[in-house]
């Protein structure tokens, strides 16, 4: 699939949500060579079917991916799925090491959340203990 303007890691993961069901839900398209696109899709789990949706961003050249689980509030990136599930600390999200995630190991992030419906709210605190950290702030987000 020629996605012109896609980095190829985006082009990739496109693909890939493409040719394993997922269809365009919407997308948008703004100043500064902004863009925002919806895919949803569902994966199957020995639990049962989950809806996924994907967010691909591009905003001001820099692109992100983030996807929720069916009644998931907050997007989520693969990095923060992949510290969760690994029990690890979150490291820099890279892009490549992101659709890398999704590509091998969305059906289990899938299988957790069946398992474990509230993972959400350990997956937010993940994020949320990296970018205190990232920032210099303390646990209570003071300096």
């Amino acid at each position: 699939m020629d996605l012109p303007g896609f980095p190829p890691s985006i082009a990739e993961l496109y693909s890939f949500l493409i040719d394993s069901g997922f269809e365009v839900a919407k997308e948008a398209h703004g100043g500064m060579a902004g863009s925002r696109r919806l895919l949803a899709g569902v994966v199957s789990t020995i639990s049962g079917p989950v809806d996924v949706r994907f967010e691909i961003i591009s905003d001001r050249g820099q692109w992100s991916v983030s996807f929720k689980l069916d009644d998931m509030v907050k997007p989520i990136i693969p990095a923060v799925w992949e510290a969760c599930l690994d029990r690890e600390e979150l490291r820099d999200p890279d892009l490549v090491e992101q659709v890398s995630f999704v590509r091998s190991r969305l059906e289990e992030a899938a299988s957790a959340f069946k398992a474990r419906p509230d993972i959400e709210i350990e997956l937010v605190r993940i994020g949320e203990s990296y970018m205190r950290k990232r920032l210099g702030l303390g646990s209570s987000g003071e300096p």
